[in-house]
């Protein structure tokens, strides 16, 4: 039987959860892709850097698939047109009665990203807009 020495000091340690968890993933080796500090050596990413990109876009009175499925860590999407609105759907090819609808200028940016496909269209031909995302 141990003495008092041989306790954990404290209950969260007793039950491992102030430890160091292993990570779930291993970041990418550096290539020739990753920037490197100035005067010193590549950076090398970690694991849950994000992928950032941007897909402007131009869309008229017929449904696309303006991206498929994907896990999403960020989204904006904003109506870049002077004249007509987009609406989105998120799993489903919208219209104007059932969809997110962003008017001339507006963006918007969801608490939660959705991860299914996101399709959209507009109320007249040549209506502009961007997508920004992080994966």
């Amino acid at each position: 039987m141990g003495g008092l020495g041989d306790l954990q000091p404290t209950a969260l340690a007793e039950r491992g959860e102030n430890g160091v968890n292993p990570p779930l993933g291993y970041a990418p080796p550096a290539s020739v892709g990753i920037p490197s500090q100035p005067g010193g050596p590549a950076a090398v990413p970690v694991f849950d850097q994000s992928n950032w990109q941007s897909i402007p876009f131009t869309v008229g009175t017929s449904v696309i698939l303006l991206q498929p499925f994907l896990l999403r860590k960020f989204l904006l999407l904003q109506n870049l047109s002077g004249t007509g609105s987009l609406f989105f759907g998120f799993g489903w090819q919208p219209s104007a009665t059932n969809s997110l609808a962003l008017p001339v200028g507006f963006g918007y940016e969801p608490f939660r990203y959705p991860t299914n496909e996101i399709y959209v269209v507009s109320d007249m031909g040549g209506t502009t807009g961007i997508m920004i995302f992080g994966s």
